[in-house]
């Protein structure tokens, strides 16, 4: 295992510590980022796990985060964390894959490690970080097997989409334990860790009792996932027909090579049988999924060494220098836009003044972004008509998401008799504010990414008209 780096890898190593960095100061976090800080800072850890059952991942990352955010540590904290994780990721494929450093070089600042997996700061990198150390580890699984069975507990406990290779490469550690060692305590207790790390990461994302939140079934999504993995950008019909072929049978082709090794060809099969199962049976599924079909691609070819193919070598070569390209772009819109309208929006409430007064944030949960930056504040959301930090998607909420804006006001008048202090933070402009005696005090817009097409939070915050109402004894 032990390598050393040479002055090129030095050299990558550093300008994409450069880059992150810099792409981290100039990002301004959105809903699912904020969610996670919030959580952690509002939570005791059995309610961060409960927490769960809505969220459909398991904590980690939020374990992670949770001695920050309690502490008081500023918001910044969790993506100095994550850049942390994002280069230990990078330092780890960059020192021990066996890859050509041209294709660790175009991997690394691709579109998905340079940006999605770095800049934006979620749980999928915890996950990443950990299949490339169990890639590096590999042959010596059975001579350190309470290590290695660490390595697949952090791995089954860090996003929903690993749980399937973990689940594979569990089983593959019991099956091939006495081919290759005589089995001995060390190695039993690894398997029982492993399972019980499954049992935990299953009883975290199985959905609370009340959970709103409904499977979307799309019987193309793995196709869809498939195009956008290896040419993540916006495109024409025909060019995403046309790459979601191509690279399906590319995929298709790298199972073939394996024919000759079983448990290489199981670890791909369970792959992505679970990734057909997310992206047909629970989400249209977004970018920040989509990337985890290279990611399986390449944590199996390191481990299985079937990466020296002609044609995998040129396809993948193709790919991620599309991608590079998709990531300068990406860097280009995060200089010139709005990643997310949150912390401008953040910024007008605390110098304009309105931190004292109530926010009705309708749609709530796409307000989520701004309250990392308000910790004494807390939304009233006309969908459950209660206040929040975080989102609870329960089925109250997801059965009120469609509200017109009269039933918004209705219930918040309902709800406050003097709404000279109420403040109405919208997801939407209204075309008809001074008829409802409403006026815009603030807008703060963003641009969708041309890569994303997810990030749509933009703001507008209206003060109401109505005359104070006054004390009488």
């Amino acid at each position: 295992m032990e390598k050393e780096l040479n002055r090129y890898q030095i050299l990558i190593l550093t300008l994409y510590a450069c880059l992150i960095t810099m792409g981290v100061l100039i990002h301004e976090p959105w809903r699912d980022e904020g969610q996670a800080w919030l959580i952690t800072r509002d939570l005791s850890i059995p309610d961060i796990l409960r927490q769960m059952g809505y969220e459909g991942t398991p904590a980690l990352w939020h374990l992670i985060l949770t001695p920050f955010a309690k502490l008081g540590f500023p918001y910044l904290t969790m993506h100095i964390v994550h850049v942390v994780i994002a280069v230990a990721t990078v330092f780890v494929f960059v020192k021990y894959a066996p890859f050509p450093t041209s294709i660790k070089a175009l991997f690394i600042f691709s579109y998905f490690m340079a940006y999605e997996y770095a800049v934006v700061a979620r749980n999928y990198d915890i996950g990443i970080l950990m299949l490339f150390l169990i890639a590096a580890f590999y042959d010596r699984r059975f001579q350190k097997p309470v290590l290695f069975a660490t390595l697949v507990l952090l791995l089954y406990n860090s996003n929903a989409l690993v749980f399937f290779p973990a689940l594979a490469i569990t089983i593959l550690f019991a099956l091939e334990l006495r081919k290759n060692v005589r089995p001995q305590t060390m190695h039993y207790a690894a398997i029982s860790i492993m399972v019980l790390a499954a049992l935990m990461a299953y009883l975290q994302m199985r959905p609370a009792a009340d959970n709103g939140a409904r499977p979307i079934v799309n019987y193309v999504g793995m196709f869809v996932a498939i195009s956008n993995t290896f040419i993540p950008c916006n495109s024409s019909l025909w060019v995403k027909i046309g790459a979601s072929l191509f690279f399906t049978v590319f995929l298709l082709t790298q199972a073939i090579y394996l024919v000759k090794k079983p448990a290489g060809l199981f670890l791909f099969f369970m792959s992505y049988v679970g990734l057909l199962f997310v992206f047909t049976y629970r989400t249209l599924g977004f970018m920040r999924h989509y990337g985890f079909i290279l990611v399986f691609l390449l944590f199996i070819l390191w481990i299985y060494n079937t990466h020296k193919r002609t044609f995998t070598y040129t396809a993948l070569t193709v790919s991620l220098i599309i991608s590079v390209s998709v990531a300068a772009r990406t860097y280009y819109d995060e200089f010139q836009y709005n990643f997310s309208g949150g912390k401008d929006m953040a910024n007008f409430i605390i110098h304009g003044g309105y931190t004292k007064h109530t926010i009705i944030a309708y749609q709530g949960p796409n307000a989520t972004s701004i309250l990392p930056y308000l910790p004494a504040i807390k939304l009233w959301y006309p969908e459950t008509q209660g206040f929040h930090t975080f989102f609870i998607t329960n089925q109250i909420l997801v059965s009120n998401m469609y509200l017109s804006t009269d039933e918004v006001l209705r219930r918040a008048r309902n709800n406050f008799s003097d709404m000279s202090k109420t403040l109405f933070l919208l997801t939407y402009p209204l075309e008809n504010a001074e008829a409802l005696n409403l006026t815009l005090v603030h807008s703060s817009h963003n641009k969708p990414f041309w890569c994303r097409w997810d990030n749509h939070e933009s703001y507008w915050l209206y003060k109401t008209n109505d005359t104070p109402l006054k004390n009488t004894y």
